[in-house]
C-alpha cells in the first residue's frame, strides 16, 4: 500500500495496464485511480483510459471508463479534467511512472467546487436522491441515485434523465451504473457535476431555484417527472400521466456564459491569432467558415497553443449564433467557460 505521508520516498505500485502512465491515491486510502493514453488502433481512434478501485470495500470493486479523443490537446484536456475532479473531491497524490516521487494534485485555477446537495426532500420521491441541472436551451438533466443493500454492502445505481423544459412527457432515461460502491458513486457524481457545469448547466436544489425556471405550481409536474424516471428504470413500458407542460420564465442567470465572450482573456486571442477585423468577418460568415479557418490555425499551431484555439473557435461560434439569432449549442457555450482556464 502506498504511504501517503511523504511525497518523495514512497514506492508506487507498478503499472497494472500497458497504457498506464499515472497513479493516484487519496489521503484516506479509499480511492485508487490509474490513468493513461491508449494508443490509436487500426481505426485511428485513441482513448484516455481510467481505472478506479474502491480500496475501502471487500473485494476492491473497480470501474473502467474510456474516452475517445482525436488530437493531443483533447487528450491533455481529458487528463486535466480528471485531475480537477480528484482535486475538488479530496487530497490526492499523483505518481507518474518512470519518474521519482509523489506530487499533490492541485485544484486548477477557476475550477468550481461541486455542489453535491441533492434536490430537497420535499421535491423528491420514491426514496431516491435527485440531482437536477437546467440549461436555457438544452433543457433538463436529472441524475437519480438509488441505494440498495446487497450481500457485498451498500450499492448505488445511477441513471440519467433528459428532457426539454416544456416537454417532460418526452423524458429519456439511461442507466449509467447499476452497482457502484459509495466511493466510486461519489467520484462519478463529482465528475458529472463538473462536466455539466462546464457545459453551462446550473444546479437546482431548492424550491426558489426551480421557480426561476418553472412557473408557479411546478411541484406536481416535477414530482410526476421524477416518478416517470424511476418507473422507466424499473418498467420501461409504464409511464405516469404527465402534468400539462408549463411555460418557463426567462432568466438571464442561465445565459451568463455570454458575459465571458467579453472577457479580456478571450478577446486577446483575436489579436493573437487573427488579422484585424477577421473575427467580425468570420462571425458574419458563419459556422462553416469559422471551422475552416480554425482547421488551418490548428494545423500550424504549437502544442501549447491548441487549447487556446479551442477557446477562440468556441467564442467565434457562440458570437456567430447569437448574431444570427440562433440557439447556441451547449457544448460550444461550455467550452468558452471550460477552456478559458488555459488562457
Amino acid at each position: 500500500m502506498v504511504d501517503t505521508r511523504t511525497t518523495t520516498t514512497s514506492a508506487a505500485p507498478p503499472p497494472r495496464f500497458p497504457h498506464e502512465r499515472w497513479y493516484y491515491i487519496d489521503a484516506a486510502r479509499r480511492h485508487e485511480v490509474r490513468a493513461g493514453f491508449e494508443a490509436a488502433g487500426e481505426d485511428g481512434a485513441a482513448y484516455f483510459v481510467v481505472h478506479e478501485t474502491a480500496l475501502d470495500e471487500d473485494g476492491q470493486p473497480h470501474l473502467m471508463h474510456r474516452q475517445r479523443y482525436d488530437s493531443a490537446w483533447e487528450g491533455t484536456l481529458l487528463h486535466w479534467e480528471l485531475e480537477a475532479a480528484l482535486a475538488v473531491s479530496a487530497r490526492y497524490l499523483r505518481h507518474e511512472h518512470g519518474k521519482a516521487g509523489w506530487i499533490p494534485v492541485r485544484t486548477p485555477s477557476g475550477t468550481p467546487m461541486p455542489d453535491l446537495r441533492p434536490v430537497v426532500a420535499a421535491l423528491s420521491t420514491g426514496g431516491a436522491t435527485f440531482h437536477h441541472f437546467h440549461h436555457a436551451e438544452a433543457g433538463e438533466v436529472v441524475l437519480v441515485v438509488v441505494a440498495r443493500d446487497t450481500p457485498e454492502g451498500r450499492r448505488f445505481a445511477i441513471a440519467r434523465g433528459r428532457y426539454l423544459t416544456r416537454e417532460p412527457e418526452r423524458l429519456a432515461v439511461q442507466l449509467e451504473h447499476a452497482n457502484l460502491p459509495a466511493t466510486l458513486a461519489r467520484a462519478f457524481l463529482v465528475r458529472e457535476h463538473l462536466r455539466l457545469r462546464h457545459a453551462d448547466y446550473h444546479k437546482l436544489t431548492m424550491p426558489n431555484e426551480f421557480r426561476r425556471v418553472f412557473a408557479h405550481g411546478f411541484e406536481a409536474e416535477l414530482l410526476t417527472t421524477y416518478r416517470n424516471l424511476l418507473m422507466k428504470l424499473a418498467h420501461p413500458d409504464e409511464v405516469a400521466t404527465p402534468v400539462s407542460p408549463r411555460e418557463r420564465p426567462v432568466d438571464s442567470l442561465y445565459t451568463d456564459y455570454a458575459a465571458m465572450l467579453a472577457d479580456p482573456r478571450v478577446t486577446s486571442l483575436y489579436a493573437r491569432f487573427l488579422r484585424p477585423g477577421e473575427d467580425k468577418q468570420l462571425v458574419e460568415q458563419g459556422e462553416a467558415f469559422i471551422q475552416q479557418a480554425l482547421r488551418r490555425l490548428h494545423a500550424a499551431a504549437a502544442a501549447d497553443e491548441q487549447p487556446l484555439l479551442v477557446v477562440l473557435e468556441a467564442a467565434l461560434l457562440a458570437r456567430s449564433h447569437l448574431r444570427h439569432g440562433e440557439p447556441v449549442d451547449p457544448d460550444t457555450a461550455g467550452k468558452v467557460r471550460r477552456f478559458t482556464n488555459f488562457v
